[in-house]
């Protein structure tokens, strides 16, 4: 680059919806505590484990910007979606760019075969998210399995990433005994997927609660149950369309349901036909696989 287009270009800038995301709307750092767990085992070195987790961080938040553009979101953790502020355009690319700042961070741990593992999960990731895509856009309805294998791409992948790499690099050490196809990464990878499908389904049954969630927190109308505004097929919404005896797409076309009115009342519908229920015993069964492995 020339020297003089170099001051042209602000990087601080460019990234000011990731920034933003990343300061103001702080999540709870589960994934952090959650690789400090799993290096228990792995026994990384500290400065390794913090790459490692800068490495996830930066993934996490950069695809939490991108699905928030494809969701036509309005708040992400309280706060005004990075997209409302900064414009879709912007928002887009800082994600994609923090995508590949992501990649760079890992390249700091000068460990072969991390390239292949970062690429493989990116494309699960993106098969996940964009399935859930199509079946909207399409207005197919899924089953339970297909809507479970989705969410463990789409969600569940990221946990099983930072496992993956604290194998990968725990293998690379000389004199490591631990073989290539430890069992005990294959039943931490299961124990991911489970995880995935547990953290999902907390969250379609949040996006529900209008009373307990919305209510409390002082959000507008508009935020509460986006799921059914955007039409997606979450768990509890599934078990409601089953239970109806929908087929199809399962939507009711005619119902309006930008209208808070309407989707109060399909809340009251999904609950009342036990899908909140199911919803939440799924999520006990799910615990249980991950206490029996």
């Amino acid at each position: 680059m020339a020297e003089e287009d170099k001051r042209n270009v602000n990087f601080e800038e460019i990234i000011q919806p990731y920034t933003y995301l990343k300061t103001q709307t702080r999540g709870k750092g589960f994934r952090n505590h959650l690789l400090e767990v799993f290096n228990i085992y792995y026994c990384v070195s500290v400065e390794e484990l913090e790459i490692i987790q800068d490495f996830i961080d930066i993934l996490h938040n950069s695809s939490l910007l991108v699905d928030d553009v494809e969701d036509d979101g309005t708040v992400r953790r309280g706060k005004t979606c990075a997209h409302r502020i900064y414009g879709v355009a912007h928002t887009i690319n800082a994600g994609n760019l923090m995508y590949f700042k992501a990649w760079e961070k890992l390249m700091e741990l000068p460990v072969e075969g991390l390239s292949k593992i970062f690429v493989d999960s990116m494309i699960k990731l993106h098969i996940g998210q964009g399935t859930e895509l199509c079946w909207r856009n399409a207005k197919e309805c899924p089953s339970e399995e297909e809507y479970l294998q989705m969410v463990v791409g789409k969600t569940g992948e990221l946990f099983r990433l930072g496992v993956r790499v604290m194998a990968c690099v725990q293998e690379s050490r000389a004199g490591s005994k631990r073989p290539n196809n430890d069992p005990v990464t294959g039943l931490l990878e299961q124990y991911c997927d489970i995880l995935g499908m547990i953290y999902q389904i907390k969250n379609d049954l949040e996006n529900l609660q209008y009373e307990e969630h919305a209510a409390a927190e002082g959000l507008d109308t508009e935020v509460f149950a986006h799921d059914l505004k955007e039409r997606k097929y979450s768990l509890p919404i599934l078990y409601w369309l089953r239970r109806k005896g929908s087929s199809g797409t399962g939507w009711d076309n005619e119902k309006d349901l930008t209208s808070f009115e309407n989707r109060l009342q399909i809340s009251q519908e999904i609950r009342a036909s036990g899908g909140i229920k199911y919803s939440l015993n799924k999520m006990i069964q799910l615990k249980q696989q991950g206490l029996d492995l």
